[in-house]
């Protein structure tokens, strides 16, 4: 089984699809901001690893890093987000996400499911 979406920091989703994962902004996060400044996200071939900061959403309560929890190269990131922030408002689960990317290598997308399946057993 798949999950459909895996929280790994406390403002952080990720989805696995197809070899890819996906990676957002909890919809619960946005309950106690007011603003979206704007969006900053890595250019499509950057690579991306857990230990770095490789985006933000600036917001009125303090900026959200985006982080990644596996190391790959960035292969699609969602230009709407940047070009309207408000967006994540809406839908951060669906039309917000933000950026996805192909693990370098498959089974670290593997060990990260496996992790949160494991975190649900517990």
């Amino acid at each position: 089984m798949i999950p459909s979406e895996i929280e790994f920091t406390d403002e952080l989703w990720a989805k696995p699809h197809e070899g890819t994962l996906t990676i957002g902004v909890k919809q619960d996060f946005f309950d106690d901001v007011n603003e979206l400044w704007g969006v900053d996200l890595p250019e499509e071939g950057d690579e991306v690893s857990p230990e770095e900061i490789c985006g933000e959403v600036e917001t009125d309560q303090g900026p959200i890093n985006i982080y990644t929890p596996i190391e790959g190269e960035v292969i699609e990131i969602n230009s709407a987000v940047i070009d309207d922030p408000d967006i994540l408002f809406d839908d951060s689960t669906e039309e917000g996400w933000l950026l996805r990317i192909r693990p370098h290598d498959p089974q670290d997308l593997q060990d990260f499911m496996n992790e949160d399946s494991e975190q649900e057993e517990a």
